[in-house]
């Protein structure tokens, strides 16, 4: 009966001692997933810090970016807005001078009909004379170089007349195109 205990204790002592053996590796295995777990979940963490803080630094340097855009949008929209104002200004001038120019044309065609028509024909040699002006001193000197003078003035203003009439017919139209074709100055009032 010993023999009979001692075997049943040696075989409960063996199971025992296997489910203690079993309970071991099963603590060792559960430890072992819980330190692997852990250091995974750190080495996320620090993975994740180290993303936000690329992020952050990122969103600051693109917010700068962004209030620099910004600031050189701000100006490109102001220099656009300065540009079409000036534009427009100087459209208006423009037009404005266009209408000028027109109105000098049409006096300067005007012009060309009273110079050029018969009315006015002859009249230099009749009225040319007397806008020559005369010294009121003369000594008897003067008198005969004065009056060769004189009358070389007038002999010269009597052709440079005719001369300027001749010029205006034969050139007039191609005048009006050189006139129509460059800009003018702008004079100040």
């Amino acid at each position: 009966m010993l023999e009979k205990l001692q075997k049943k204790f040696k075989q409960e002592l063996d199971a025992v001692e296997e489910a203690e053996s079993n309970s071991v590796h099963a603590y060792d295995l559960e430890n072992l997933h819980l330190k692997n777990t852990l250091d995974a979940a750190n080495g996320d963490l620090t993975q994740k810090t180290e993303t936000k803080a690329q992020r952050a630094a990122d969103s600051a340097e693109a917010k700068g970016q962004l209030a620099d855009a910004q600031t050189a949008l701000a100006a490109a929209e102001k220099y656009m807005t300065d540009v079409t104002q000036t534009f427009r200004q100087k459209t208006q001038a423009f037009e404005a001078n266009q209408q000028v120019r027109t109105e000098e044309l049409v006096a300067i065609n005007m012009a060309i009909e009273i110079i050029s028509g018969g009315a006015v024909s002859g009249s230099a040699e009749k009225h040319l004379l007397t806008l020559v002006q005369r010294p009121k001193a003369v000594s008897f000197l003067q008198v005969s170089s004065t009056s060769r003078s004189t009358a070389l003035l007038s002999k010269y203003h009597l052709s440079s007349a005719s001369v300027l009439r001749r010029l205006v017919r034969k050139y007039s139209p191609w005048l009006l195109c050189a006139f129509l074709s460059t800009p003018l100055p702008r004079l100040s009032r």
